[in-house]
């Protein structure tokens, strides 16, 4: 059985919430994000997940439940290969802001993007991503 940190899990939940239909990459930058979040701002990476208004699907604070177990056990295997890329010193170029710009998910262009603060890094699937 395989046991999970604190770390590791919230990454993975927040991955399967936020990017399970993506492909191998880009959910890796969605890693990422939150690791070089974690990072930056010296903050567990729960806090970071659990952060106000950071990701639409803890928003309202009930967290949604996990279903797809496949697809979590998927998510499971892109956080500890983030993880260990991350400890490697790869980031995916700094990247610490996406949002989903097409596809079931898609948002609006979020007004950070709009007021030039951020830097285009990628578009990987349905998300780019930026570095601040």
């Amino acid at each position: 059985m395989v046991k999970l940190d604190s770390a590791l899990f919230w990454l993975t939940v927040c991955l399967y919430h936020e990017a399970r239909g993506e492909n191998m990459d880009g959910m890796k930058a969605v890693c990422h994000v939150i690791l070089n979040r974690s990072r930056n701002k010296k903050r567990s990476v729960k806090d970071i997940v659990l952060a106000p208004w950071q990701f639409s699907w803890a928003n309202n604070g009930a967290l949604p439940p996990i279903r797809e177990y496949d697809a979590f056990a998927t998510c499971l295997e892109v956080a500890q290969i983030a993880m260990e890329e991350n400890k490697a010193g790869e980031n995916c170029i700094g990247v610490d802001h996406y949002y989903a710009y097409h596809g079931p998910n898609a948002i609006p262009e979020p007004s950070w993007v709009k007021k030039g603060k951020m830097k285009e890094v990628a578009r990987i699937g349905n998300h780019i991503f930026f570095r601040s």
